[in-house]
């Protein structure tokens, strides 16, 4: 199409069928006689006017209405530029005309959306074929002239009409450093306060649509607008103006102003509820869910009116009733069923818009497939994905359905038209973003498609397209790292590194996961210890303790040595974050305590707590609870959540795991200090017993439950006494009788061993030796108070015997990150100690600080076991 280029002889030409001066501020339009002046046959007008001019009324009427008269963007002009001043009122008209003129054309085309000119706004930004339209426009010299009129009279418009102009040129997409709408901005942020209600909701909106740009025009706006519903003497505002201003500046707003607005947009609702104002219920309802904490109770009155005319909502409206509802938990069971049963009932009534079946998909999303509707969709998809604009593409993109989607077609055919359609794509960043999260979350993408957005994605970060935006650039380089070839991948490890200083602790725990899918990337650039050191440094910037669980059990594999400091910081990093907890920390966290024996008391409580609160599967907190006794910390909650898993475990007995699962459990909590004495009773039964020999055999992990349940006697008879269960033989006995005696290889024992002889007086009155109860003690010896060292067969026969018992616990014997006794070593002690044996414990870091003096050495030893 090819412009048609007007100048002031065209204008002039129009004089001759119009009175020399103005009557009453109206124009005529230039008759039908004049055309072949205006339009020659061989200028192809992109405009259409020659088969509409006729069409026009000549009737004297006011300057808006013969405005609205027209019926091409070229009449509009033609009628608007006569070679005299506009008036303020015939800009705003010729403005407001060339809108209508130009979104019915713009309407006409984009069959795939409902008649919103809020939606073809948009689509005007992301949106090649649709930004045509305007461009075209912005090329004309009518326009230009047009744009310099306004210029001339920005000083004398008042503050609404500023508001007005400036909403219309921006809707009619002029460039936003235009200098016309540079000087309209800054006029309306010197009249903010003068504005009435209506008209700043009208700037909020203008503010919002220039994204960057807008952002202190819409903090001033926020501010005003909260001065004016303040003043009690001004009028109030309509749920309209309401529901328009609060949507838009919900990012500047408090939680309790958000808050307030929704109970005055409630009050306003119950005066005017009608179909009318569903979507600002929906606008108010949307904004308070998103920027403020609301509960129920606040969102009742909003629910009521959008369930009553549920079936008077637009599709996409009942789209985005339906996700808010069910991602912020605000929606029963029965609500639940009552807006799938609406969706069916729309879906089955046909007629369907591409912009429908994507609406359509974020509602079953949210409330459930079923096998019918999910073949029923597969159809319709494959019928309108080709007809998939910039902004359908980014909603579906965003969907579970082509998300998890395993039909290959159908993946190919959202491939093919993604790709078409990616120089638009690659306009609108949140369009961009949302279609590689879409590619890192799936493995349907096809191969050529990845590709083709692979080299787009190098070009663009080649040429600093994203530079000021460090978290999309993340996402593409996770893409790039996730899906792309060897060069690609190249590329973004050297990309990020050049960037690391500038990365969030989030940012790396995205980019973990797409180096986690390649293992050899870590090897060949050597990324984790430099994004270690980069964490490290930001580590307050941790957000939850999903990421910080995620990123240490990547860093720290179950194989890898953790050093004391690295513990410690990592252990402050679990604790600071130990109230955000969900369901993936608390897997990723139990894997790095028990990897690494972290304590972080304060971490398991709050698992433990969040276990009990969303009644985690059996497995998942026998995992919590082995964890915890690895690292001897025992939850204050234990009884409660030994109670509720205990009962639910003895109901379900007949399970094959259940033998299993009642030693895991019993030896976790008596590891603990605590009996679960209807599970104990349950496990030293001869129907359990029975079951223990028959199953045994049959897991892989036989030894380990011979071993648990060993485990699980010796704790019960020796601190519960009351329960007067058996003394069982188990091959753990023999295994744990063919240890002892065996040499133990280390200098440090060897020099304990020495030590020991010479204060004692010999080695017959020190050796290894084994409890009654299989517990082995590294060094026994027996003291006679008031004598000294004897013999064991003197110490049969003599009273006021005191039995010693030297435990040298090792590095292996502590948390990596405090010196604090580990479960296992914690246990023998007590165990030990109840066998009636005074414990002497020589930790590992003490024997180091004691000196290489002999002398020394001796003395500390003699302090140990004589004065304990």
């Amino acid at each position: 199409m090819i412009p048609l280029v007007r100048t002031r002889s065209c204008l002039r030409a129009l004089r001759c069928s119009r009175p020399s001066a103005r009557i009453s501020g109206t124009r005529r339009l230039p008759c039908t006689t004049c055309q072949s002046n205006l339009v020659p046959s061989e200028t192809p007008s992109l405009f259409p006017f020659r088969d509409c001019i006729v069409q026009t009324s000549l009737d004297t009427c006011s300057v808006a209405k013969r405005f609205q008269a027209c019926r091409s963007a070229e009449e509009v002009l033609l009628f608007a530029l006569d070679g005299d001043e506009m008036k303020n009122s015939e800009i705003i008209a010729c403005l407001d005309a060339l809108i209508r003129v130009l979104y019915s054309v713009i309407r006409a085309s984009q069959w795939a959306y409902y008649d919103s000119d809020l939606v073809l706004w948009v689509q005007s930004n992301v949106n090649a074929e649709t930004r045509a339209y305007f461009s075209s426009l912005h090329r004309h010299t009518m326009f230009k002239e047009l744009l310099r009129e306004v210029d001339r009279v920005v000083d004398t418009l008042s503050p609404a009409d500023t508001v007005t102009v400036l909403h219309s040129l921006l809707k009619l997409c002029v460039a936003k450093e235009c200098n016309v709408l540079v000087r309209l901005q800054e006029k309306a942020l010197h009249v903010l306060n003068q504005l009435s209600f209506e008209s700043l909701s009208l700037l909020t909106e203008v503010a919002n649509f220039m994204k960057r740009n807008g952002f202190i025009l819409n903090s001033l706006a926020c501010s005003t607008i909260q001065d004016k519903l303040d003043d009690a003497s001004l009028p109030q505002p309509t749920l309209h103006d309401l529901a328009l201003a609060v949507s838009n500046i919900g990012y500047f707003s408090s939680s309790e102003f958000i808050t307030k607005i929704l109970h005055k947009g409630a009050v306003s609702l119950s005066a005017v509820e009608s179909i009318t104002s569903l979507d600002d219920s929906l606008l108010l309802l949307e904004t308070g869910v998103r920027f403020a904490e609301v509960d129920r109770a606040t969102a009742e009155p909003f629910l009521r009116h959008l369930f009553r005319y549920a079936s008077k909502l637009t599709i996409h409206q009942l789209c985005r009733l339906t996700r808010l509802m069910t991602f912020y938990n605000l929606a029963t069971d029965e609500e639940k069923a009552s807006l799938r049963s609406t969706a069916l009932v729309r879906l089955d009534e046909g007629l369907l818009r591409a912009s429908d079946v994507v609406s359509f998909v974020g509602i079953f999303d949210a409330v459930g497939w079923s096998d019918d509707i999910g073949r029923e969709f597969l159809n319709l998809l494959s019928i309108h994905i080709p007809d998939f604009d910039t902004l359908c593409i980014k909603h579906f993109a965003n969907s579970s359905f082509i998300t998890q989607c395993t039909d290959q077609k159908l993946a190919r055919l959202f491939a093919s038209r993604w790709v078409l359609k990616l120089p638009d794509i690659f306009e609108a960043l949140s369009v961009l973003m949302t279609l590689l999260d879409y590619c890192n979350k799936t493995t349907s993408v096809p191969r050529y498609a990845q590709l083709v957005l692979q080299d787009r994605l190098i070009q663009a970060l080649q040429d600093g397209q994203l530079a000021e935006h460090p978290d999309k650039v993340t996402t593409c380089c996770q893409f790039l790292l996730r899906c792309g070839t060897v060069k690609a991948v190249d590329f973004a490890a050297s990309h990020v590194s050049r960037m690391t200083g500038q990365l969030t602790p989030w940012q790396f725990y995205a980019l973990m996961h797409a180096v986690a899918f390649k293992r050899s990337i870590p090897q060949k650039h050597n990324l984790l210890q430099d994004w270690h050191d980069c964490i490290l440094d930001k580590k307050d910037e941790i957000p939850n303790l999903q990421v910080a669980s995620y990123l240490f059990n990547k860093f720290f594999p179950s194989t890898t040595l953790l050093h004391r400091q690295e513990a410690s910081l990592w252990a402050d990093i679990f604790e600071s974050n130990a109230p955000l907890v969900g369901t993936s920390a608390l897997r990723n966290t139990l894997l790095a305590i028990s990897n690494h024996r972290l304590y972080v008391p304060t971490t398991l409580q709050a698992l433990a707590d969040f276990a009990l609160k969303k009644c985690l599967s059996l497995g998942t907190l026998l995992n919590l609870l082995n964890a915890c006794a690895l690292v001897n910390v025992r939850p204050n909650n234990i009884s409660h959540l030994c109670d509720s898993y205990v009962s639910s475990l003895l109901k379900d007995d007949k399970k094959d795991c259940f033998v299993k699962y009642s030693l895991h459990l019993a030896s976790a909590l008596l590891s603990l200090d605590f009996v679960p004495r209807s599970l104990v009773e349950r496990i030293f039964s001869l129907d359990f017993l029975r079951r223990f020999d028959e199953e045994a055999g049959e897991f892989p992990e036989a030894g380990i439950l011979d071993r648990l349940l060993f485990e699980v006697n010796r704790s019960t008879i020796l601190q519960h006494p009351e329960l007067d269960v058996p003394w069982l033989e188990t091959r753990a006995m023999s295994d744990i009788r063919s240890s002892v005696g065996k040499e133990t290889n280390g200098e440090v024992f060897a020099e304990v061993g020495d030590i020991l002889k010479d204060i004692l007086g010999g080695e017959r009155f020190v050796r290894r030796s084994i409890s009654p109860y299989f517990h082995a003690i590294d060094f026994e010896c027996f003291i006679r108070d008031g004598y000294g060292p004897v013999t064991q067969s003197v110490a049969t026969l003599c009273p006021n015997i005191r039995k010693v018992a030297v435990i040298l616990l090792g590095q292996q014997d502590f948390c990596s990150n405090e010196n604090h006794l580990v479960g296992a070593a914690a246990v023998k002690i007590r165990h030990l100690e109840i066998l009636g044996y005074s414990v002497v414990k020589i930790p590992f870091y003490e024997v180091p600080d004691v000196g290489a003096d002999a002398d020394t050495k001796r003395h500390y030893f003699y302090e140990k076991i004589f004065n304990h």
